[in-house]
């Protein structure tokens, strides 16, 4: 798309009918009643094919009369370029309504070879201002003029917004979609963009671009939108399709680059795993980041040093980052070891493959260890001491810190599960090396000690447990689990009698896909009571593989009597509507908004008879009263909990299970932390919890990693329910730019996890240091418990 003016005595190579019309239009100015002047053609808008490519500049006759409604007019003429036999589109600038030829009533007269056209256009025009004949076309003040052109594109619509200045320059704007198609990770992929351009268009004839001003907006979910914001401006003169190809090729560079890059990563480290095998303590087979080596260099005396490179994202543009490290100290008594010293890499070059990099690598630790050994050397005899009290051995043997041990067997085991140290490994959890059999074996172990750990007293009345089923993996690894749990028979688990821990296993599932408006997700056309039954369905029919007991119950039954036999959700939002608006810490129209979640008509019993399409409608009306993201996921997760709650005492269970992970702990303890609920924190995040009377709640998976419980379903082939949660997200979701507390805390936690993996294991370590006062159950919220 290209806006400006034609230079003088410019012509345009186009059909021969259209030459002859423009030609008519020109030479027949001088016409009576009507004075026309600053005739010019230039090009706007531009078509594009029905694959979305700009293809032809529409063709634009401007000029000038000031005879119609003795009002001095612009009459603008666009051709179609794909037709140029079709009569043209009039837009008449600075009116509040531009009537087309059809309005005119002249379409079907309009003929390219007839002088008379420009005629007919404005005797009609000046008969419709002054005679009003058909629709009254008046003059507007500053006002905004909108003219959408839709493209033969399916994706979207190029807006193109007029503002005619007073004081200022007169500005147009215009708003272009287009998609942007890239590879990632061998996956071909669209990127859907806006490029909104402003044009100021000078008030003096011939109204040149004086100035332009763009941005590129992403329209969908983009993991790099730095890359777009790094984009230069549109020139005055350059074609918007220039200014498009420049972004669509600085996206695909980036990624180019990128894949370069991690196919480099790979070439490199794998390289290095092969030449120096023997030598091998770690590395990063998944994502190729790092790897850690013991070399000895053989010289006038023997050196060693852990040398550690870590390769970043942008390789082989930016050379590795080599450290050295003492594996141990060269002295008879015990000394903490140093901190890693970063070396710089003194040859190398991007050109370089990965053979010639490893080869001057190695040239230059040749050099460098031996000098680095000398210098902890001598740290070591300047340094104080820890006396070594050796034990009473009639053989002296080498003293080995824990750091040279702990090395010493990585690098006899380094690419094998470090359980049976004969399979290769294919898992690796945190800095641990697992093949596929030891690491379920490891996860079932991991599970019966919580298991136990829960229960320390030793049984003698097994209890009834419910299990909370959502969906997700670790819902769905918690049954597997105490399928496998219960079984086999306790002396086949652990050569010993011991009793059963539990008795009856239920499964509870809620169904919050009343949630969804039909058609959402992923644009399938299908109504709400054949989602809700399928997700019901669904979770029934994997309770009822391995003979559970199912309780199905939905998210808008909470408005239900049959569940909410304690009254405690009514009795908070009555507390809430009755306080006056002076005394409310939350929005002033709070008593109009909860008042629509109190019940409609009242029983003799004084509970709330609702049909289900009327508790929907109260909960959305809750979930609308609540102004942020945060708010929403809020109050769900204390609807959720009291469904859970009152399912299991239905169900004559006195323990519930819940499927949180590792993972989903700790963005528990940082997001409860955040929004001012530290002191329920032992409630929400503890292996065991009695807060709840009547009722222990209980997190068998609390160890477990979420990448863990991923692993273990893919390779337990277990079925899950995605589709439900991803669409619920999608619906609270308000804004793309807009996070809410849990969320923000989830990238931060995810992303903090990948560069340092021991972030989930210490956060749950230090919330399990801290305890709560007691309290009684009266003194506890009855929403949240806390």
């Amino acid at each position: 798309m290209s806006l400006y003016t034609t230079p003088k005595d410019s012509r345009f190579l186009i059909n021969p009918y259209l030459s002859q019309s423009l030609t008519h239009l020109s030479e027949h100015a001088a016409m009576t009643l009507f004075s026309l002047k600053n005739v010019s053609v230039g090009s706007s808008q531009t078509v594009f094919n029905p694959d979305g490519n700009p293809v032809a500049d529409s063709v634009k006759m401007t000029m000038r009369s000031s005879s119609i409604g003795c009002n001095s007019v612009n009459l603008q003429f666009y051709f179609d370029p794909y037709d140029w036999s079709f009569p043209p589109d009039l837009i008449i600038q600075g009116f509040l309504l531009s009537p087309s030829l059809t309005d005119l009533g002249l379409d079907e007269t309009w003929d390219h070879e007839d002088p008379r056209n420009l005629s007919n256009v404005l005797g009609k025009l000046s008969r419709m201002m002054q005679h009003d004949e058909r629709q009254r076309v008046k003059m507007c003040d500053n006002e905004r003029i909108q003219v959408e052109y839709v493209s033969l594109d399916e994706n979207g619509e190029m807006d193109c917004s007029l503002i005619p200045g007073v004081d200022g320059p007169t500005k147009v704007v215009f708003a272009v979609p287009f998609f942007i198609a890239y590879a990632q990770q061998g996956k071909q992929k669209q990127l859907k963009v806006v490029a909104k351009i402003q044009y100021l268009i000078s008030s003096l004839v011939p109204n040149d671009v004086t100035a332009a001003k763009s941005k590129l907006e992403v329209l969908s979910a983009f993991e790099h939108p730095d890359i777009l914001q790094g984009v230069p401006e549109i020139a005055k003169h350059e074609p918007i399709t220039s200014y498009m190809e420049r972004a669509s090729r600085r996206v695909q560079d980036f990624f180019e680059r990128q894949e370069r890059a991690q196919k480099m990563r790979k070439e490199f480290i794998e390289t290095m795993v092969i030449t120096f095998r023997e030598n091998l303590l770690e590395c990063d087979i998944m994502n190729h980041t790092y790897a850690s080596f013991m070399f000895t260099v053989q010289k006038e005396k023997p050196a060693t040093a852990i040398a550690t490179f870590y390769v970043a994202d942008t390789f082989p543009e930016i050379y590795p980052k080599l450290t050295l490290t003492s594996p141990m100290m060269p002295s008879d008594c015990f000394k903490p070891a140093p901190a890693p010293e970063v070396i710089p890499i003194r040859r190398y070059s991007p050109r370089w493959d990965a053979d010639r990099i490893v080869k001057e690598i190695w040239e230059q630790l040749w050099e460098d260890i031996p000098h680095y050994h000398a210098k902890m050397v001598q740290l070591s005899s300047s340094a104080a001491s820890l006396p070594y009290t050796a034990m009473s051995c009639s053989v002296e043997e080498p003293t080995m810190t824990v750091a040279e041990k702990r090395a010493k067997s990585r690098a006899v085991h380094a690419g094998f599960c470090c359980k049976c140290k004969s399979e290769k490994s294919t898992i690796i959890v945190r800095y641990a090396e697992y093949c596929d059999p030891c690491f379920l074996i490891a996860l079932d172990s991991k599970f019966r000690t919580a298991l136990r750990n829960a229960r320390p007293y030793r049984v003698t009345n097994p209890e009834n447990v419910m299990l909370a089923f959502s969906g997700g993996s670790s819902s769905r690894s918690l049954i597997h689990l105490f399928d496998v749990f219960h079984s086999l028979p306790p002396e086949v688990a652990t050569n010993k009698q011991q009793p059963k821990i539990y008795n009856n296993i239920h499964v509870c599932h809620i169904d919050e896909s009343c949630l969804i408006e039909p058609g959402q997700g992923q644009g399938q056309d299908q109504d709400q009571n054949s989602l809700t039954q399928s997700t019901m369905e669904q979770a029934r029919s994997i309770a009822a593989g391995y003979g559970y007991e199912f309780h199905g119950v939905h998210i808008e039954d909470i408005y239900n009597p049959e569940w909410t036999d304690s009254r405690c959700f009514d009795a908070v939002a009555t507390l809430i509507t009755s306080l006056p608006k002076d005394q409310l810490t939350i929005s002033g129209q709070a008593p109009e908004l909860l008042s629509k979640i109190l019940p409609l008509s009242t029983t003799p019993s004084g509970r709330s008879t609702l049909s289900r399409q009327e508790r929907i409608n109260k909960l959305n009306a809750l979930l609308g009263a609540c102004t942020t993201l945060t708010a929403k996921e809020t109050i769900l997760q204390h609807l959720r909990s009291s469904l859970l709650v009152q399912m299991t005492k239905r169900a004559q269970c006195t323990i519930l299970a819940l499927g949180d992970s590792a993972t989903r702990v700790a963005i528990q303890i940082i997001g409860l932390t955040a929004i001012g609920r530290g002191y329920s924190l032992p409630h929400e995040t503890s292996l065991l919890s009695d807060w709840i009377q009547d009722c222990k709640v209980i997190r068998p998976l609390k160890d477990c990693l979420v990448k863990e419980l991923d692993t273990f379903c893919t390779l337990r082939q277990l079925e899950l329910i995605e589709k439900h949660e991803a669409q619920l997200e999608w619906t609270m979701r308000t804004k793309a730019e807009i996070k809410s507390i849990d969320r923000l805390t989830q990238e931060f936690i995810t992303g903090l996890d990948k560069e340092f993996p021991s972030t989930v294991a210490t956060v749950c370590r230090t919330a399990a240091k801290l305890t709560a006062p007691g309290a009684t159950y009266q003194d506890r919220c009855p929403l949240c418990h806390g």
